[in-house]
């Protein structure tokens, strides 16, 4: 009876050191990347893909889309956020008069956009 009891400490010994071994081989990179891909996704999808530039001297707020065209393409996406518009042109300019409408709330999403993208990291 006592032979069967150490075989069975053994087995389950080798099953622990398994176990182990097999958590201890998660590859960090990747979880690392996965994160930040989240992030980007996130951040992107809390962009405004517009832009508020304010001119002191003439007293006036501008709003102005970053939608971008690389040459030879067709594709457009937001030059901050990379995010990629699907519509096209179309849907880039509606975005923009989107947020032509809404200034207060463009402002408060700027500044949500800002504020998250400096805590995670993709601006300074």
């Amino acid at each position: 009876m006592m032979e069967w009891e150490w075989w069975q400490v053994v087995i389950g010994l080798v099953m622990a050191i398994l176990a182990i071994r097999i958590t201890a081989t998660i590859n960090v990179t990747e979880l690392l990347k996965h994160r930040r891909d989240r992030q980007l996704q996130s951040l992107q999808a809390l962009c405004p893909h517009v832009a508020i530039e304010m001119d002191a001297a003439a007293e006036r707020i501008t709003i102005q889309g970053l939608a971008t065209s690389p040459p030879g393409t067709h594709e457009w996406f937001c030059e901050r956020c990379l995010a990629p518009f699907p519509g096209g042109l179309s849907q880039a300019e509606s975005n923009t008069k989107y947020w032509t409408e809404r200034p207060k709330q463009l402002a408060a999403r700027q500044k949500k956009f800002l504020r998250r993208a400096k805590r995670q990291g993709f601006i300074r």
